[in-house]
């Protein structure tokens, strides 16, 4: 991180492991955490390789892994984008299917950890409006891009977002 006026930039979080590339980073609601993706940055990495979902306390906390190694494709810059839910206990992120690739999936999965759910929406770049309430999303459709809006999720435990409003 650094400051808009410059200086020396201050490193968020330190992860001692070789063979490792940090990408899109994506602060919380309240601006406590980051979360960023990992992956390998080994020449012979397979199309899908492990890829993982990091959080960070800022400052001076301790990055840990919240999604245990996915199989994700990074083959791709649209597969690279997080969101936060406006209470900062949900992302939202793009997984590559193995068994599907062409049809990338939208998940979710609480920023302390555990298992990503799908959310069964097919698009790129997802990102969660400031009420919890709409998610927007990119979809290509026969070589155009679409903008595309999802709404009206249920509220409670059993929403899309496992979210309560």
């Amino acid at each position: 991180m650094i400051s808009l006026q410059g200086g020396e930039p201050q490193r968020i979080s330190r992860i001692d492991k070789r063979g490792l590339d940090f990408e899109a980073p994506r602060w919380s609601p309240d601006g406590e955490k980051i979360a960023f993706l990992s992956m390998s940055s080994s020449e012979s990495a397979e199309k899908y390789e492990a890829a993982e979902i990091w959080v960070c306390e800022f400052p001076g906390g301790e990055p840990r892994s919240i999604t245990q190694k996915m199989k994700m494709s990074l083959t791709s810059p649209y597969d690279k984008s997080l969101s936060w839910s406006p209470d900062g206990k949900t992302i939202v992120f793009t997984k590559m299917e193995q068994r599907n690739p062409l049809h990338p999936q939208i998940y979710r999965i609480p920023c302390e950890g555990g298992e990503a759910a799908a959310l069964n929406i097919e698009g790129f770049f997802p990102d969660i409006s400031p009420d919890g309430k709409k998610i927007t999303y990119v979809k290509p459709q026969k070589g155009l891009v679409g903008y595309w809006l999802v709404e009206n999720f249920l509220p409670g435990k059993n929403s899309v977002l496992g979210v309560r409003r």
